[in-house]
């Protein structure tokens, strides 16, 4: 995965290439996160990655793997 800021600083075509879906979305789907985050209990052991690393693994692996998705609910 490349560097988050660098990511995040490719135009909009740049970035939906990557990612399957426009900044708009991420953004919109990043508040969610962080509104989700902000209202629930921390437990357990923090996170390693920030949010935006989270969301974009996420998203990147559905991107790969989204051909196994047949296979899978077969």
């Amino acid at each position: 995965m490349p560097n988050i800021a660098k990511l995040l600083e490719q135009s909009d075509a740049g970035f939906k290439r990557y990612t399957g879906i426009h900044k708009a979305t991420f953004e919109q789907m990043l508040e969610a996160m962080q509104e989700h985050e902000a209202s629930k209990t921390k437990s357990g052991r923090p996170s390693e990655l920030s949010l935006e690393a989270q969301i974009l693994l996420a998203l990147t692996y559905c991107r790969d793997y989204r051909s196994n998705h047949n296979a899978i609910t077969s």
